[in-house]
């Protein structure tokens, strides 16, 4: 069933993403030479500081300045000639980036949804300002301030590196803990029956929330309360697998994506660290054979 006119405005006026109707402005080639606002909605008005009656029936040449008028226009161009885009946008006049969507409607009429990623943007240098912290740090230091960090940085009740034991991915040695906003001793722990066997396989597990029941035979995550998990593997250079690093929370995980992002960076960092150890153990056995030998 088509949906009501004026259903349809309300539905455009009320949503919650900023929006804008805009029309083409072509030259006699169908080159887009500019675009004049239509409508637009309460959400853009809020999130751009302006007013409709300041804006509608006004071309765009008359509101932005040319550098950004010119990325528009770029941009904009494949949505008159029929194809849907989404990019990021840095809006220059407010300092803030925004994930923009454009859609072809028709009669030259395209329409443009904004999303305010700021914050997303600020909190992905904040995770790599804090992966880049710990780079003055080696060995059992450097994993401690590994969790360290990264429980700060996700406001996480647990976070734990582990290493496979020699010969098995089955069981694993935990050489950081972050737990009771401590880090505690190291200790091993079996892999089966854990949400983390499955980071085992290769992937990012991710469980927002209800991980206990999804598995209930893993004791110890009744006895961490846990409700979320974030885990991933540890990756040698060529592909072997090193280990994980697991994140938990007591409570519902808010932002997924943003743990997610943050545990992949962290465990590259962690994997780099377990790595060095192992070339370093190695060298020293060498090392301590060729002793002995020569005796």
């Amino acid at each position: 069933m088509p949906v009501p006119p004026d259903r349809f405005e309300q539905l455009f006026i009320g949503a919650r993403n900023p929006i804008a109707l805009h029309r083409a402005v072509l030259d006699d080639g169908g080159r887009l030479l500019d675009f004049t606002f239509e409508a637009v909605n309460r959400a853009y008005e809020r999130a751009l500081g302006v007013r409709a009656e300041n804006v509608v029936g006004r071309r765009a040449s008359e509101l932005f300045e040319q550098s950004e008028l010119a990325v528009l226009l770029a941009r904009y161009a494949d949505v008159v000639d029929g194809t849907a885009i989404e990019v990021e946008h840095h809006d220059s006049r407010l300092d803030r980036h925004f994930s923009l969507a454009a859609y072809p409607l028709s009669d030259a009429l395209f329409a443009v949804s904004l999303h305010d990623i700021t914050p997303w943007m600020e909190s992905g240098d904040r995770i790599t300002r804090m992966a880049q912290e710990i780079s003055g740090y080696v060995g059992a230091q450097f994993l401690r301030r590994l969790v360290l960090n990264l429980a700060e940085l996700l406001d996480a009740d647990y976070v734990l590196v582990g290493e496979y034991l020699s010969g098995s991915t089955e069981r694993i040695r935990c050489h950081a803990l972050f737990a009771n906003g401590q880090v505690q001793d190291d200790f091993v722990y079996d892999l089966n029956h854990t949400p983390c066997a499955k980071v085992v396989k290769g992937d990012v597990c991710i469980y927002p929330e209800r991980v206990q029941q999804a598995y209930p035979k893993d004791f110890l995550l009744t006895e961490m309360d846990a409700e979320a998990y974030v885990g991933a593997p540890l990756r040698e250079a060529l592909g072997g697998s090193l280990g994980i690093i697991a994140v938990l929370w007591k409570s519902p995980l808010r932002n997924p994506m943003r743990a997610s992002s943050a545990v992949k960076l962290f465990a590259a960092r962690a994997a780099s660290e377990l790595e060095r150890k192992r070339s370093e153990e190695a060298l020293l056995r060498h090392t301590n054979a060729l002793e002995e030998a020569s005796r």
